[in-house]
C-alpha cells in the first residue's frame, strides 16, 4: 500500500516537503513505470486541487465523469458547467492507491478524503482512467462512490 500523502493547495505536502507541478503535461511513454506512476498520481491530485480551467486542460475530449446520485453521468464540455464538478479542494488525502497499466492506458483506484471551506468533508472511493495521447496523459474517465 502506498503511503498517505496530504496535499494542501499551494504546494505543501505534510511532513514538511514542498512540491511544484509544472504547467505542462509530460511525455511519459519512455519513462520507467515508477516515474509514470508518480506523474499520474501528481496529475490526479492536481485535478482535485486545481480550478476548473486547469482541470479542463487535463481531461480528454468527451471525457466521462460519474458522480454520486443525483448528479449521475456527465460527459464532454457539459460537465464543466455542472455545479457538482467543483475542483479546488483545499486538502486532499489519497490512500489505498493502486495502479493498473496496459500500453497507453492507466487506471488509478484510491480512497480520497477532501476538504475545503464551507463544504462538509468528502470521502469516497474513486477510479480514474488515463490515456496517453501522443505522450501526454489525459483523464478519460473518473468515478466516485461516497464512503458512508
Amino acid at each position: 500500500m502506498a503511503p498517505l500523502r496530504r496535499i494542501k493547495k499551494g504546494g505543501r505536502v505534510s511532513g514538511g516537503s514542498a512540491f511544484r507541478l509544472s504547467g505542462s503535461m509530460t511525455p511519459l511513454l519512455e519513462m520507467p513505470a515508477v516515474n509514470q506512476d508518480d506523474t499520474l498520481w501528481s496529475l490526479e491530485e492536481r485535478l482535485w486541487t486545481s480550478g476548473r480551467d486547469s482541470a479542463r486542460t487535463m481531461m480528454a475530449s468527451g471525457a466521462i465523469v460519474v458522480l454520486p446520485y443525483p448528479d449521475g453521468i456527465l460527459q464532454g464540455d457539459g460537465l464543466w458547467s455542472h455545479p457538482a464538478v467543483n475542483t479546488g479542494w483545499r486538502l486532499v488525502e489519497m490512500s489505498d492507491r493502486t495502479v493498473a497499466r496496459q500500453g497507453n492506458v492507466a487506471v488509478l483506484a484510491y480512497r480520497v478524503r477532501a476538504t475545503k471551506p464551507h463544504v462538509p468533508e468528502y470521502e469516497a472511493l474513486c477510479a480514474s482512467t488515463w490515456l496517453s495521447d501522443a505522450g501526454t496523459w489525459r483523464r478519460l474517465f473518473h468515478q466516485q462512490t461516497p464512503v458512508a
